[in-house]
């Protein structure tokens, strides 16, 4: 063993969302951690294990945020996952991370659920209202989206255009919490790795994220993304 990879939570134990008032705790537990495995010679890293839900098994707490949760093509509202494009969320994660960057650690790993497919809800999100306001202003509407109406365009056949736009605008908000990621962690450390949890390219090219755009968003300019790749590793 060369080195090790601190959690600041547990699926198994943990609600789908922290609130920061515990995260504080937690994140200054890990900080007077990693001297003590630094004089034992290792290497250490620290990794966010859940930044937007990891999925809802009973235990999710939505109504302690103020978040815009996500929302599927069916109407159905995620308990874990809130929606990338809330500025609120953000300036919660960018707190997170904050913390995480200040442990002093070797590096910061965002974990593989950042992302908009396979939460607690099936199928595609995020059809939100921040969502459909951003639809109609993209396509210059005169009558704002609804929910159907996008579905609707999203299966047409002939309306590349509206998926066009609708895969940027998902890679837009995934690239958004990239760079806040990256600005909170090397404004507190900067010379601090940051790497990406995989789950393979299928799921993220399905929902628009280009995995190279990312990696680089989240690494900073110049700088070599970590990368683990996923998947395959859960049934080896």
């Amino acid at each position: 063993i060369d080195g090790v990879l601190l959690f600041e939570s547990s699926y198994d134990l943990d609600p789908a969302l922290l609130r920061l008032e515990t995260l504080e705790g937690r994140f200054a537990r890990l900080r007077s951690l990693v001297p003590r495995f630094r004089e034992a010679g290792l290497e250490v890293h620290i990794n966010v294990e859940i930044t937007m839900g990891h999925g809802d098994a009973g235990g999710a707490r939505p109504e302690r945020f103020d978040f815009q949760f996500m929302v599927n093509q069916e109407g159905l509202v995620s308990r874990s996952s809130p929606c990338p494009l809330d500025p609120g969320f953000l300036d919660y994660v960018g707190q997170i991370y904050g913390w995480a960057a200040g442990c002093m650690a070797d590096a910061v790993w965002v974990d593989d659920d950042v992302r908009f497919l396979q939460h607690d809800v099936p199928g595609m999100t995020c059809f939100c209202p921040r969502h459909l306001a951003a639809m109609t202003e993209r396509m210059a509407r005169d009558l704002p989206y609804t929910r159907s109406a996008l579905v609707a365009d999203l299966l047409d056949d002939g309306r590349t255009d509206v998926r066009e736009a609708w895969f940027t605008l998902q890679e837009d908000a995934m690239l958004d919490l990239a760079w806040r990621v990256e600005q909170e962690v090397h404004n507190v450390a900067p010379g601090q790795a940051i790497g990406l949890m995989t789950v393979g390219t299928t799921f993220h090219h399905a929902e628009g994220r280009r995995v190279d755009r990312f990696l680089r968003a989240l690494a900073g300019e110049g700088r070599r993304p970590l990368l683990r790749p996923g998947s395959g590793f859960w049934s080896d």
